[in-house]
């Protein structure tokens, strides 16, 4: 809706006809304000005859038009004296001499400097100041103006456009700059006021404006580690600062600021009122500011950030050191009765064997101690620990990681060899731990596990290999998990994967161990296959082995009879969800299913109490893992040496409201040997 607005003017027929007590225009307040006085006063509407309205004190006809608004828009029509009428009842009698009178409230304006997120408006009136019609027939920029000024009604389709006497139409143009430099150019106001403008009735507004630019201060390195430095020396490590700002505005720096000092040892040069002109790669568009680290033989470890203040705006730099000695790990290794130093430059290799010193028995385990210490003075994180070569998920270490050990500490790292095939020569393997420490971030031991076949019992292993990243939210956020077990013949006995259950009010996490397995089966285990596993911890999914060991190989208690391997699948978001650490959240006592889940933002969750249960992209990505309707697992089965099964098997979801089992392989065992059946 275009705004019109009323004009006093001395000689308007109806103030000269009526005097200004009984028609008003408020002190020229606008066609909003006009009112029809019936003479009454009024406070409220309930002091007014039927049909009558009270305001500004008056009463007043109720089906009058008190300002533009209440009158149609098409056709076009204005509110005069209380009355919708067409602004064409006052068209110009041109053999009359009549014409408009059309004042523009400038012809020149200069916006200034104007900022990139601050955009400048001005509001241009123009005013029909004569006794009959003013017609616009267009209204926009001349040819060269920059296109950083824009016009609020300055499309073709505004145009023709009546003015009615006394009124006025209201443009706002802006200018929003894209670039820096001088803008400039025109607003031409097309009407047919010859009389006033010369120029085919032509007014010119002459518009210009400026941007200098915004200034942007960047540091090189934008984090400073200054890393492990001697104590006893003082150290100085320089930042670049340059202004990477736009156009030509300079950054003038204020000031330069460290949370903490840690005592002293922590000192800035001074660059205050330093002016940085836009970087060009040239001497003088740049400055250091020097940190300096001066321990004076303390331990000192830094952990803080640098502000440094120009143009009433800030930069901050994080800083960390340390004049500890930097995490120093050592291994060393019980082997066979010999300790072995695992940093040593002799070292050829570690030996699994019995502990008579010949080969491990097939499906029997054996575990070698690793000690692990930091001789170092800053803390070590050992980041992982893990096998490569054909054959490494024969062994298995758990934990695989371990997190700030001071200097001194140490832990004991067991590893466990459980043979599955007969190598001859042995089962060579690579053990690499790696770690923080700056000399040695990875150690490499080689590994030779020896092996032989079982003569007084069977075992049977059976492996699946389907696992995520140990972090779920890591990897697409693909939630899927697949648990093996293996049933007895009995179809009690039974061993999988651990549960967790976690306590509604308290929070705490105990482990529910699932391995029921009792003679005459032998006995049973459930083991992650080279992934980190921690009681308290255990990961969505990890590649899993149920290994059954001591199984007579003659007489009646054998486990004769039908065995079953089994494949749970759940799709992980319809039945519990995590946070970013893997830990099991509320969501699984609450039993909210995916659809409510879907429709829930973070604001509606803090309100279950589940602040932060899960990060807004999953949220805004839909679930993916809701569309997953099955996974494709490998599986392999090894029973006294002989590979009995290995295949890919598929696991599909069949069923929305819970896990769903499928029964890939069975197992019959019959005179001491297992055999698959369908």
């Amino acid at each position: 809706m275009v705004l019109i607005k009323y004009r006093c003017f001395a000689l308007n027929f109806a103030m000269i006809l009526f005097g200004c007590g009984v028609i008003s225009f408020g002190g020229c307040k606008g066609a909003d304000q006009i009112s029809i006085n019936r003479g009454d006063d009024c406070i409220q509407s309930t002091d007014c005859d039927e049909g009558e309205v009270c305001e500004d004190g008056n009463c007043i006809d109720d089906s009058a038009c008190r300002r533009d608004d209440d009158c149609p828009i098409s056709p076009y029509q204005i509110c005069v004296d209380g009355m919708c009428v067409s602004p064409e009842e006052y068209a110009c009698d041109t053999s009359a001499g009549e014409g408009p009178l059309m004042v523009v409230s400038t012809l020149a304006h200069d916006f200034g400097d104007v900022g990139l997120s601050s955009p400048a408006v001005l509001e241009i009136e123009i005013e029909n100041q004569g006794a009959c019609l003013l017609t616009l027939t267009g209204i926009g920029f001349e040819n060269g103006t920059d296109s950083d000024f824009g016009c609020d009604r300055c499309s073709v389709e505004d145009y023709p456009y009546a003015v009615a006497p006394n009124r006025s139409l209201i443009l706002n143009i802006d200018i929003t700059p894209t670039s820096a430099g001088t803008k400039a150019g025109a607003l031409l106001i097309n009407g047919d006021d010859d009389v006033s403008f010369p120029n085919d009735g032509i007014a010119r507004v002459e518009l210009s404006a400026q941007h200098t630019g915004e200034a942007r201060l960047a540091a090189d390195p934008p984090i400073l580690d200054f890393g492990f430095v001697d104590p006893d020396v003082a150290h100085a490590f320089p930042i670049q600062l340059r202004n990477l700002g736009t156009g030509s505005a300079v950054a003038v720096i204020q000031s330069a600021t460290v949370r903490s000092s840690f005592g002293g040892a922590l000192s800035l040069s001074d660059i205050s009122g330093t002016t940085l002109v836009p970087y060009d790669n040239t001497a003088g568009s740049e400055v250091d500011l020097m940190v300096y680290f001066d321990a004076q033989g303390d331990v000192v470890d830094i952990d803080t950030v640098l502000s440094i203040q120009y143009n009433d705006r800030s930069l901050d730099v994080p800083l960390f050191g340390s004049s500890r000695t930097p995490p120093d790990i050592h291994l060393v290794e019980s082997n066979n009765g010999a300790t072995i130093d695992l940093n040593g430059p002799q070292l050829t290799s570690l030996t699994f064997n019995a502990t008579n010193g010949s080969p491990l028995p097939l499906g029997s385990a054996i575990t070698e101690t690793f000690g692990l210490t930091n001789v170092g003075g800053s803390p070590l994180d050992v980041e992982s620990i893990s096998f490569l070569g054909d054959g490494a998920s024969e062994f298995s270490v758990a934990p695989v990681s371990y997190a700030a050990l001071g200097q001194g500490s140490g832990v004991n790292i067991p590893v466990t060899y459980i043979p599955s095939t007969v190598i001859p020569g042995g089962r060579e393997v690579t053990m690499q731990v790696s770690s923080n420490d700056p000399d040695e971030p990875v150690i490499t031991i080689p590994i030779v596990g020896y092996s032989d076949y079982n003569t007084e019992h069977d075992y049977l292993v059976v492996t699946m290999d389907y696992a995520h990243a140990p972090d779920n939210f890591s990897g697409g956020y693909d939630f899927r998990n697949v648990n093996l077990s293996l049933e007895g013949p009995d179809g009690v006995v039974f061993c999988g994967k651990p549960e967790t259950n976690v306590d509604a009010n308290t929070g705490a996490v105990a482990i529910d161990e699932r391995c029921s397995w009792t003679t005459p089966y032998g006995s049973a285990e459930w083991y992650p296959t080279n992934i980190s596993y921690v009681a308290d911890r255990i990961p969505i999914d990890v590649a899993e082995r149920v290994i059954v060991r001591g199984l007579p190989l003659d007489g009646a208690a054998d486990g004769s009879g039908q065995w079953q391997v089994k494949l749970t699948y759940t799709d992980d978001c319809k039945r519990r969800a995590v946070d970013s650490d893997g830990d099991f959240n509320m969501i699984d006592i609450l039993d909210i299913g995916e659809d409510v889940l879907i429709q829930l933002g973070n604001s509606e969750l803090e309100e279950l109490g589940l602040p932060g249960f899960i990060p807004d992209n999953i949220i805004t990505d839909n679930l993916p893992c809701l569309n997953r309707d099955g996974v494709d697992v490998d599986v392999s089965i090894r029973a006294g040496g002989d590979e009995l099964f290995n295949d890919v098997v598929r696991v599909d979801q069949l069923s929305t409201a819970s896990a769903s089992t499928t029964v890939p392989v069975k197992l019959l065992r019959q005179n001491n040997r297992f055999v698959t059946v369908p």
